[in-house]
Parts: C-alpha cells; structure tokens; sequence
C-alpha cells in the first residue's frame, strides 16, 4: 500500500497503562507531520461507531505501519489482541514488514516471531522512537517536506503569516477596485455613458486578472502545501471537497478570501501546546 493509498503513515497500538510513553510519540509524529492513528486525536470520529469494525479497517486497511508497543498489560487486553489480529492479517499480505514492535519488557506476544525486529522503550525516550520512525518512513520512499519538519507552532504561524500576506493583497485590490469612479448617467450622453462605463469595467476585469495572477505566482502553492500538511496533522478524512477545488482555482477574488478563511481556520484548529 502505497503513502497516498492509505489514511495514516503510523497507527499506535498499545495497552492503556503505557499511554504516558505512546502519547508522547504521538505528539512527536503529529509535531513532525507524520499522520498517526492515536485514539486520543480520533475521539470525535470514533464517537457512535462501531468500533470492532472500525478498528479493523484501521489496523488492516488504512495504515502504512503499525507500531506496536508491546507489554505485559498488551499482552493481557481484549482491544489490543484484537488489533494484533489485524495487523497481522494485514502483514500476512505483505511483502515487506508492516508490524514495527517496541517492546516495554520481555513479554512474549503469540504470533509475533522472536526473530522480528525490535526496539526496547526501556533503553530509547519516546523522542528517539520518532526518529525511528521518521526514518523508516524515508527510508521507505516517503518524503518528509519542509512543512513536515515544522513544529505544530511554527506551522500554525506560518500559516497565520501566508493568511496575512494574502489579505493584503486582498485589501489593495478592494482599494484599487473602489478607486475607479463611476460615470453619472445624467453628466453624460448616452454614447459616452457607454464608453465610459466600458472603459471601467474593462479596468476592473484586468485588476481581477492581476489579482488572480499575483495569488497565482506568490501564494498558491504554499497555500497548498500548508492545507495539506495542516489537513493531515489535524487527520481530517472527511472535508468538502469544494474548499479543496477553490485552492486550485479560486475564480475570482471570493474564492481568494475563502482560500485565507479556510486557511485561518484549519490553523486555529491546530493544538501547539501537545
């Protein structure tokens, strides 16, 4: 399964007793853009769901890895085999590794080969797993851009930094826009009237042309990049795809201001203190 084929980069599955160690390798993935399934970041969706079958579809379907802290409580919860079943359903299918295990002790996990690849948590801080992972990840063909590297504060502020940029220019086309008198039909005869009114809405298509074309060549692109990085960190799998289509094309200066919008939005959505 392919990085764009699938939902998250990293699903954790854990025993609730080491949720302290695993909810810090959750921040560090979601800091560091790595999309991961951590339950603490899908209370919402997971809210009303069948979650015997959603799980299933997570752990055997939806995931490049999983990551599997491994324990003596993991080895006694009913959740936790059963995603354990999943994983390894799924592995059954691969050809490369799919489980990744990192061990709290020496609990011995039926099905789990003793010859399999391990990290010891007792010997690695949850920072040090990141890195790990990140470089599984790369290593693995996955790209970690720029925006990837970013800490969730420094995202959150450079996309509250493109949102301003783009308002401003916003701000001079209204100026610009507003500028440009009106003829009054009552000063004029009806051909100059005409004119008039031609040459200035003539002006107006061009200043929306170089609107468009200034959003076009300055800040599209990084808007995109941004919307997708925030969008994953933030695990949205269910957004209008209208908002999306506006980024492509925004048509006119509306789709421009629903472009910062969207984008101040999806940043105050974003948590920095994790």
């Amino acid at each position: 399964m392919s990085s764009e084929s699938c939902d998250y980069l990293i699903s954790l599955s854990f025993a609730g007793e080491d949720r302290e160690y695993v909810d810090a390798v959750a921040s560090g993935l979601k800091n560091n853009g790595i999309s991961v399934f951590y339950d603490k970041y899908e209370q919402a969706s997971l809210w009303g769901k069948d979650l015997y079958q959603h799980l299933t579809d997570v752990y055997q379907n939806r995931s490049r890895y999983v990551v599997m802290f491994i324990s003596e409580h993991y080895a006694k919860k009913l959740w936790t085999s059963h995603e354990k079943r999943m994983a390894q359903a799924r592995a059954f299918k691969e050809s490369r590794e799919y489980i990744l295990p990192v061990k709290f002790d020496d609990t011995i996990i039926p099905d789990i080969p003793d010859t399999t690849g391990y990290l010891d948590a007792r010997e690695f801080v949850p920072d040090e797993i990141v890195k790990f992972i990140k470089q599984k990840l790369q290593d693995d063909g996955i790209t970690i851009t720029k925006q990837k590297s970013l800490t969730n504060e420094l995202l959150k502020s450079t996309a509250e930094e493109l949102v301003n940029l783009i308002r401003e220019e916003l701000i001079q086309h209204e100026q610009k826009t507003e500028s440009l008198n009106s003829p009054i039909r009552s000063l004029h005869s009806e051909a100059e009237f005409s004119k008039l009114w031609e040459a200035r809405t003539k002006r107006q298509h061009q200043l929306k042309k170089w609107l468009l074309n200034s959003f076009s060549n300055k800040y599209q692109s990084k808007s995109i990049l941004i919307k997708n990085e925030l969008i994953q960190r933030l695990n949205l799998n269910e957004r209008d795809v209208y908002f999306d289509a506006v980024y492509e094309n925004p048509v006119n200066p509306l789709g421009i201001s629903e472009v910062a919008a969207d984008l101040e939005k999806l940043s105050m959505m974003l948590d920095t203190n994790e």
